[in-house]
């Protein structure tokens, strides 16, 4: 699936998530001192930025966009395109989008079609990818109270 698709697919979602429901936008920015994605570096170890802008709409259909700086080969910059729907049912959390992976200049575009879920704080999240295989991962979190800083 190509970029054009992906936009397309997330323009119908958008357009049949009806007129009536409420959308939200939100963004976020991150300097980090190693850009490591599922174990790897993507930045030889050194300091990249990143940021990405979300829009959700109250039906849990979600539409977003992620960059972040690289250094690897001919990739110096990562460019991602999501689409997705997230909710709850019978108290477990689910998430199942699809996200295209760009790196203008380079080669190393991919795609994958993904799956979350949470029970409990219990986290399983799968990955079909195109090009790097399948991925999996078991994850489980706490929380420990609010903090203000």
């Amino acid at each position: 699936m190509n970029k054009v698709k992906l936009a397309i697919v997330g323009m119908v979602l958008v357009i049949s998530s009806g007129i009536t429901s409420a959308a939200s936008v939100s963004g976020n920015m991150t300097l980090t001192s190693d850009y490591i994605w599922r174990g790897m570096t993507q930045t030889k170890g050194e300091p990249s930025i990143m940021g990405g802008l979300d829009v959700g709409f109250d039906n849990g259909i979600y539409v977003g966009t992620f960059a972040a700086a690289t250094n690897f080969g001919n990739e110096t910059m990562e460019l991602d395109y999501y689409v997705g729907y997230a909710g709850e049912a019978g108290g477990i959390s689910y998430d199942i989008g699809h996200a295209e992976i760009s790196y203008p200049g380079g080669t190393g575009d991919f795609a994958e079609t993904y799956l979350g879920l949470d029970l409990m704080g219990i986290g399983l999240f799968f990955a079909e990818g195109d090009e790097f295989g399948d991925y999996m991962e078991v994850s489980y979190g706490l929380e420990w109270g609010s903090w203000n800083c």
